[in-house]
């Protein structure tokens, strides 16, 4: 009895028991799950009903339906480790590595099926939903098992120097998966894909590092490239999760443009039921434009947090992109407590701060875009608090953004100090009227005694607003010219806005006719055209 109680691989423990029933009982409810799905899929796309909540809802039943099994393998991994000798630890470190790639699988295969999370809430096209689920259906197949005991070899294997079988396995894995990703990037014959030349250049690509790979396990790199290869699935499930993420905040910004087009429809046909007048601020940045400002502002985002990923999973392999930080520009002596410090400004610091300049960039012309969407999906805020605050935030993001880069260069607040006393010098003989202007912006960005789309009157000029900066607005008059007002104008001197606070105006027209001419006739000819005018 004793040798059958020492032959035992797995031991399972009470909670670990129970944590097992519970996923069998997850995998039995998959099909009502799958119902499930259906049910909020019936809800999204409605512009009344349709919410974000039921995406979220989605993804969480995708996960649960994917995560299943390999907690089961985790499970087990853990048992073995704890309670088996000799090769088995071995095999329970394996099944530990593959469990992530059997995840990253399923959850693909889960999101891509018909009518699921993919289709219906992320908008992917058929075509590249059944790619999706053939290509998780080979790599189930035909090369997981294969990765699984590739790994177990390897293991076994690590006292060995030659690792025969663990270098064979690995070379007959690795064209595995180079065969089927390159079926499943390389174009259709067709001809009818998108990006052709770039699906082509990217199954060759995938070819080569896979012949990368067997080229360094059959020369004995083999260990080198396993951190390699497991180094490339890090970067794969970061992508997926990337992947996950943009097109989960791209269907937030569907409903959200659906809501407020469907809200303003809905208020305007009111409006016109009702026959009232609608005296609301005009909108100065039309849906459109603040939708695509985000959008770009999102992929850019996606994109930088990518490229920030992958030089962190990939730094420690490459030590060459350390070498930047050995590179040395220039120094920047300090005194701290009477004692010089020098500060080495290096290539790294240079290519951070050139990152920082774009990141402000982008981040000042798309960030304040996708405030001023967020507050006008609230009904408490007017269009001018809106446009004000999303302009604050620009300005701030442009100041936080020059800081920043002065300070990665090595130039601090107290090396700018003579800059300041020069600009307040500057301030006080020339540039006194373009610190008015910008004080006098921010005032008009405020109180809004202007808007985009006013008719005003300032001074002798007369015209149409069309934009509001922060040094002057520009006035397009009545025939088609456009002039540039300072602000300071509008604050100091005298403003006639003629659809302040009511769209329609009374204009007095003298009409004259010659002496003799019937009166009344020419009355009754004016109100003729009056009424056959459209209003």
């Amino acid at each position: 009895m004793k040798d059958l109680e020492g032959m035992k691989l797995v031991q399972l423990t009470p909670a670990k028991s129970l944590l097992i029933i519970i996923l069998l009982a997850f995998l039995a409810l998959r099909r009502k799950m799958y119902t499930q799905l259906q049910s909020l899929n019936a809800k999204v796309g409605r512009a009344r009903d349709d919410s974000i909540r039921y995406t979220f809802r989605a993804l969480l039943l995708v996960l649960i339906r994917s995560f299943a099994m390999p907690v089961l393998l985790l499970i087990l991994a853990n048992s073995l480790e704890t309670t088996g000798a000799g090769a088995t630890p071995y095999l329970a470190q394996s099944l530990i590595h593959s469990a992530e790639t059997l995840f990253l699988i399923l959850l693909l295969r889960t999101a891509c099926e018909e009518k699921g999370l993919a289709d219906v809430h992320f908008g992917w096209t058929q075509t590249a939903c059944t790619d999706v689920r053939q290509l998780t259906s080979s790599l189930l197949i035909w090369w997981w098992p294969l990765a699984l005991l590739t790994s177990f070899l390897l293991r076994i294997e690590v006292d060995s120097i030659s690792a025969v079988f663990g270098r064979l396995f690995f070379c007959l894995h690795m064209a595995i998966l180079g065969a089927i990703l390159f079926r499943f990037i390389w174009p259709p014959r067709d001809g009818r894909s998108e990006y052709r030349n770039r699906r082509i250049l990217g199954a060759w690509s995938v070819s080569l590092a896979a012949i990368f790979f067997m080229a360094c396990s059959f020369f004995g790199s083999i260990y080198s490239a396993a951190i390699a290869y497991v180094a490339s699935i890090a970067s794969v499930t970061m992508g997926i999760g990337l992947i996950f993420f943009y097109y989960l905040m791209q269907r937030w910004l569907l409903v959200v443009r659906r809501r407020l087009r469907f809200r303003e429809l809905l208020a305007a046909r009111q409006a016109l039921d009702d026959e009232q007048e609608r005296d609301a601020e005009p909108e100065e940045n039309d849906l459109p434009t603040l939708s695509a400002s985000v959008s770009r502002l999102l992929t850019f985002g996606t994109l930088a947090v990518g490229v920030l990923g992958f030089a962190y999973i990939w730094a420690p392999i490459f030590r060459a992109l350390e070498a930047m930080k050995r590179i040395t520009l220039w120094t920047v002596s300090d005194v701290s407590e009477g004692e010089a410090i020098l500060t080495s400004i290096t290539l790294a610091s240079l290519v951070l701060a050139l990152i920082i300049i774009v990141i402000t960039f982008v981040a000042a012309r798309n960030v304040p875009q996708l405030l001023a969407l967020l507050l006008r999906s609230k009904k408490t805020t007017t269009p001018g608090s809106r446009y004000a605050i999303s302009k604050l935030l620009g300005y701030f993001i442009v100041g936080a953004g020059i800081l920043a880069f002065l300070s990665t260069l090595g130039l601090r607040w107290d090396r700018l100090q003579w800059l300041v006393a020069a600009l307040s010098v500057g301030i006080g003989f020339g540039l006194q009227e373009i610190i008015a202007n910008f004080i006098s912006g921010l005032l008009i960005l405020f109180e809004r005694p202007i808007r985009v789309g006013d008719v005003i009157t300032v001074g002798e000029s007369s015209g149409q607003v069309v934009r509001i900066q922060i040094r002057a607005t520009t006035i397009r008059d009545f025939d088609g010219k456009e002039l540039l007002v300072p602000n300071k104008e509008f604050v100091t001197g005298r403003l006639l806005n003629w659809t302040l606070s009511n769209s329609e105006i009374r204009m007095v027209l003298e009409v004259g006719i010659a002496y003799g001419s019937d009166v009344r006739k020419a009355k009754a000819i004016l109100e003729e055209l009056l009424k056959s005018h459209e209003m």
